[in-house]
């Protein structure tokens, strides 16, 4: 969690394609179900929610 303001500040300065954003979405998802020890079924938007983490798309789409 302590890289993550460094990988959205760099993410503005980073082109990438709409696929190689959700697949960085879905490591940041699989990072959260790590963390708190959750399947690959269960939804992670309740807990980034409340961790105050928006999704990868929101980061890209205000630095863009």
């Amino acid at each position: 969690m302590f890289s993550w303001p460094l990988l959205t500040y760099l993410v503005g300065a980073l082109d990438m394609s709409q696929s190689k954003v959700r697949e960085l979405g879905v490591h940041w998802n699989d990072a959260f179900r790590r963390i708190f020890s959750l399947n690959t079924l269960e939804s992670v938007k309740l807990i980034q929610y409340f961790c105050c983490a928006l999704h990868v798309k929101h980061y890209y789409d205000i630095q863009h």
